[in-house]
């Protein structure tokens, strides 16, 4: 099936997208599932993340649009790894390279960057590719949720799964969803049925506690619980000139949650 230049390939559950070719997706998708149309509609807002640091290539990641010149991706994709310095990460979006003026690592009184784990970070120049809105709460247990991202730095990729439960974790609202994820996944977003986000990948649930344990299940950070819908008030005042949707930083509310802007390391 051939949406806006791009190919669609449907295999089980997961889509694969690549450009300018044409393939015809196996059956008609079902009303529970997210269709190949809202994953064409919102791919274009998902990017490969590379990170640098001092000038060397360290790892991948992914990242996404939440305003034409801001985009969020999980911390630890691109932390330097003695902790304590940021390093410089480059986003690719709809077969274009962007690079990164400064980043923000979000935390609250309750918890510390480390525990939130979520970023965002301004770029140089404004992307054309679809931002992504934020869902204002959680649909139910059960329901049918989706990853875009680059596992293992590979073409965008597109896996459905079901959410299992919301819950708090060291003072951060957390989802966990049966959703297959690799390196590279991490920074994604996590949507609904109608595209909007809901989570972002951080990590495997239990991969700390039992790596035999089920490797299916991802959790990441409840961003309807966490911005308690005012993700677009909170990303505005943080980015007034950030292409943020629906933003009027003269009308925003007393702020929810704090960032620390971060600074890169050497080119």
């Amino acid at each position: 099936m051939r949406v806006s230049g791009f190919r669609v390939a449907v295999v089980g559950l997961a889509i694969v997208l690549a450009a300018g070719l044409t393939t015809r997706a196996a059956g008609a998708p079902s009303a529970s599932r997210v269709s190949p149309e809202t994953f064409a509609r919102v791919a274009s807002g998902v990017g490969l993340a590379r990170t640098f640091c001092a000038g060397k290539p360290m790892g991948y990641g992914t990242a996404f649009l939440v305003g034409s010149q801001v985009i969020a991706t999980a911390v630890h994709g691109f932390a330097a790894p003695d902790g304590k310095r940021v390093c410089r990460i480059r986003v690719r979006l709809s077969g274009r390279w962007y690079d990164t003026a400064y980043a923000k690592a979000w935390y609250d009184d309750d918890a510390p960057i480390r525990h939130v784990d979520f970023a965002t970070l301004k770029l140089t120049r404004a992307a054309p590719g679809h931002v992504f809105g934020f869902a204002r709460s959680l649909p139910r247990r059960g329901s049918t949720i989706a990853t875009i991202g680059h596992p293992r730095a590979l073409p965008l990729s597109f896996h459905q799964g079901v959410l299992r439960r919301g819950l708090v974790s060291d003072g951060v609202p957390i989802v966990v969803a049966n959703l297959v994820i690799e390196g590279g996944n991490s920074g994604g977003p996590i949507i609904d049925r109608d595209g909007r986000v809901i989570s972002i990948v951080q990590r495997l649930a239990y991969a700390d506690e039992d790596p035999a344990r089920d490797r299916s299940v991802a959790a990441g950070l409840d961003l309807t619980g966490w911005f308690g819908g005012l993700a677009s008030n909170e990303l505005c005042r943080a980015y007034p000139q950030g292409g943020v949707p629906n933003c009027d930083p003269d009308e925003t509310r007393p702020a929810q949650r704090r960032w620390v802007s971060l600074t890169p390391t050497t080119r």
